[in-house]
Formats: structure tokens, C-alpha cells, sequence
């Protein structure tokens, strides 16, 4: 009798531990849902200084694409790039945009460049966000490997975690739906204004960064501006109008951490380095227009 007692007491502990331990065996081998949570909440503003109209993209791409910094440490983190999710996001992005007869946005190299290498640096740096670690906005990303671009830009970002990958198109919509169901995502999307867009999709494992740069290009210098230069040397900075209805025909050294132009406009004709404290400046171009000028920024310049 003791025996049975026994035995249906060690059965009974065997059944609830069964019951208990149940949920965590069963969880074992499922998928866990995919969390797409954490996309940007607040879009990179385009920095506008003043009003123009855009006629229609320019004929042809800027510049040259510049290399992505820290390639090696993009490769060792194990990230690649989805080309196709890319190519169908800006076939999207311009879907949306003919429904608002908006103009077709151009991929750009260099955008695309600088798109890849922020949803990169999301991955290897562990961050999400417009500002990197090293305290650079998308504006300020776009202005060091554009160099020749005078304009406006936006940036989208986006995260997806333990995804389903194996139908990327299905992917690049869900990505395209999000931004779009996001009034200030949806807002840099069909933006009257943009000519161009560099998009970026960055692939580890089961998750994604996808980036967005959008750029308006009003104009472009004839000559690559060099990203260093010295005292008394001279620049070329005469530029073509690309959106713009003029040319510029004044610049300033824009110091950002001051946030103020040092030395006042100068003239593009016969522009030199003059006067201009050693540091890490914007260049801004003003436009002639009735009753003043408007500004738009230029590349990245440092000073020696």
C-alpha cells in the first residue's frame, strides 16, 4: 500500500512539472514575432532656408561616390546589402510620388553611398538615430561626400528585428508602408522640392537598417571643392544652376559649432581663403532674388 501511495504521489509531482515546464518545451523551435518597432519618430528636417520651386530633377547624377568609411569593420560585423530591396524602395518612393504628381526622384551614387553607410554604422555602432556617435547629422554626412552640391537634404531611418527575409519584396513594401503611414516620413517621401535619393538597406542576419537620404539640388559648383584647404589659397566655386533660376553669387564660412558665418559673404568671383580662423566649416551659397538672397548649403570645407 505504501508503494502505490508512494508512486501516485512521484506521478502527481511528474504531471505538474510537466504542465509547468510545458510553456518553455513548447516555445522552443518558434519564431519569435518580428519587431519593427523603434523606427525614427521624428525625420531629419531638411534645414530650409528659404523658398524655391523645383522645375524637375536634373539630367544627370553628382559627383562621384566616395568610399564608406570603415568597410573592414562592416564586413567583420557580418552585414551585407540588400541591392534589390533598394532598387524596389525607390521604384515605391516614386510610385507614391506620381500620385501627388510629384517628379520622379534620380538615385544618386554618392546618396546611396551615404544611405549604406549610416544603416551600416547603425549595425557595427549599435545605434538608431539621425545623429551618429560622432555628433553628425544627415545633413552634415551628405555635405563631406558631396562635393559639389549646393541644396537642401532629408534623411528617413528605419529598423526591423528578426525578420522574415525570404520574399524581400514583400519586405521593402512593409519598410514603404511604415515610412508612409509616418506623417513626417510620408512628408520627406513625396516633398515637392527633392530631386534625388540615395537609398541604403543594410542586412544582418534576420535584421535590417534601412536609411534614406532625399536631396533638392539647386545647384553645382564646376569644380569639386577640395575638403582641405589653407590661408590665402584660392577657390573656384562658380556653380551651375541645376533648380535654382540664378546662379549664387556670394558664400560664407559657416562655422556650425558657432552657428554663425565667419567673416561675412564673400564673393564667388575670385574667391579666396581669407581671414578664416583654422577649423571645420559648411559652406553656404547665397541666390540672388528680388529683394535679397536665398541660402542653401554647400559641402563640408576645413581649414588649415
Amino acid at each position: 500500500m505504501k508503494l502505490i501511495i508512494t508512486l501516485a504521489i512521484l506521478s502527481g509531482l511528474l504531471l505538474a512539472l510537466f504542465l509547468w515546464l510545458r510553456p518553455v518545451i513548447g516555445s522552443r523551435g518558434t519564431p519569435t514575432q518580428p519587431n519593427v518597432r523603434g523606427r525614427a519618430s521624428n525625420p531629419a528636417p531638411d534645414g530650409t532656408l528659404g523658398g524655391a520651386v523645383i522645375a524637375g530633377p536634373p539630367a544627370s547624377t553628382i559627383g562621384p561616390a566616395i568610399p564608406r568609411p570603415g568597410a573592414a569593420d562592416v564586413a567583420r560585423a557580418g552585414v551585407t546589402h540588400a541591392d534589390q530591396m533598394e532598387g524596389e524602395i525607390l521604384a515605391l518612393v516614386n510610385q507614391e510620388r506620381a500620385k501627388v504628381k510629384a517628379g520622379s526622384l534620380q538615385s544618386d551614387p554618392t546618396l546611396q553611398v551615404t544611405a549604406r553607410g549610416h544603416s551600416d554604422d547603425m549595425f557595427v555602432r549599435g545605434f538608431f538615430g539621425h545623429d551618429d556617435p560622432d555628433g553628425l547629422s544627415a545633413a552634415d554626412r551628405i555635405a563631406k561626400a558631396h562635393r559639389q552640391m549646393i541644396g537642401l537634404t532629408g534623411e528617413n531611418i528605419w529598423m526591423g528585428v528578426n525578420l522574415d527575409l525570404t520574399d524581400r519584396k514583400k519586405v521593402a513594401a512593409m519598410i514603404m508602408n511604415d515610412w508612409m503611414r509616418s506623417l513626417g516620413h510620408r512628408t520627406n517621401i513625396l516633398k515637392q522640392d527633392y530631386t534625388h535619393l540615395g537609398v541604403g538597406v543594410a542586412v544582418k542576419g534576420r535584421d535590417v537598417r534601412a536609411t534614406q537620404n532625399f536631396a533638392a539640388v539647386y545647384a553645382l559648383t564646376n569644380q569639386a571643392v577640395p575638403a582641405l584647404v589653407r590661408d590665402g589659397q584660392g577657390l573656384d566655386l562658380v556653380a551651375k544652376p541645376i533648380s535654382a533660376s540664378a546662379a549664387p553669387d556670394q558664400f560664407e564660412f559657416f562655422a556650425s559649432d558657432k552657428g554663425l558665418a565667419v567673416g561675412g559673404a564673400r564673393a564667388i568671383t575670385g574667391a579666396t581663403v581669407k581671414n578664416v580662423p583654422a577649423g571645420v566649416y559648411k559652406l553656404r551659397f547665397l541666390f540672388p532674388r528680388a529683394g535679397g538672397h536665398v541660402i542653401y548649403w554647400g559641402p563640408w570645407i576645413e581649414v588649415k
